[in-house]
């Protein structure tokens, strides 16, 4: 019954493909010659397809509640999971092109930093081409994973990431620390919920920041930063990009 229901699909997608291929529109035509005559090949359309109505009607669709699941992680859509929130945060390359603590390099998605010694890591890019804004009083959520390489010198609990606007530099967004137990060359997640209070001032720039508090020592080290995400409501949910 179902292939004769998508038989009857693709019968009728033929139809209008083919009516539309051989409508050839005149320079004098206005959109009503064209309504019109789109329209009426609509009734004939109806009109060659309307025997089948009765079988397509008769169809018994399963019960569809795991087509969610099935969709899910699949590799038609980049092996994301679209099962949660949409993310509205977008990242690129420069999301962290400024700032200190030492070099940034940045590979499919994922950001890395070799800390050299000569500052606290503070990165963060200012110049609002992927600036989005969060609704005043709505809540949102922020989340990542973070990496600490087994070469790291600094106190691992020190390390966040939050999203922040100008001018001012306020912060709207900023993720938990990591635990000072958290294992090294591991991925974890941090997160952190707020609600958005910009107190009357209007952002200019929404911009992410990746930090080590300012009473941190100066260390060295692998840090990495991936699967960024700011999502509406208090719960995060899988990862996937904002295209």
């Amino acid at each position: 019954m179902l292939a004769g229901a998508f038989n009857h699909g693709r019968g009728y997608i033929h139809l209008a493909s083919t009516t539309l291929l051989d409508y050839t529109p005149k320079a004098t035509d206005s959109m009503s010659n064209l309504k019109t005559t789109l329209g009426e090949a609509g009734s004939d359309m109806y009109n060659q397809t309307k025997e089948k109505d009765g079988r397509t009607a008769s169809i018994q669709v399963p019960a569809t509640k795991n087509v969610h699941t099935l969709y899910s992680n699949s590799i038609d859509f980049g092996d994301y999971d679209y099962s949660g929130n949409p993310n509205v945060a977008v990242t690129d390359a420069d999301t962290f092109k400024s700032g200190t603590g030492g070099t940034l390099t940045y590979n499919n998605g994922e950001y890395t930093v070799l800390m050299d010694g000569t500052a606290r890591l503070s990165k963060y890019n200012t110049d609002g081409k992927n600036s989005v804004y969060l609704e005043d009083k709505a809540t949102y959520t922020i989340s990542c994973e973070m990496y600490v390489g087994s070469d790291y010198t600094g106190n691992v609990d020190q390390i966040f990431a939050n999203y922040a606007y100008l001018d001012g530099g306020y912060t709207v967004l900023q993720t938990t620390r990591l635990p000072a137990n958290a294992p090294r060359d591991t991925w974890i997640t941090v997160k952190g919920t707020s609600t958005m209070n910009y107190q009357g001032r209007v952002p200019k720039v929404l911009y992410f920041t990746w930090q080590t508090v300012a009473s941190d020592v100066n260390p060295t080290g692998t840090l990495k930063m991936r699967n960024m995400k700011i999502e509406r409501g208090e719960i995060n949910t899988p990862y996937q990009p904002n295209y």
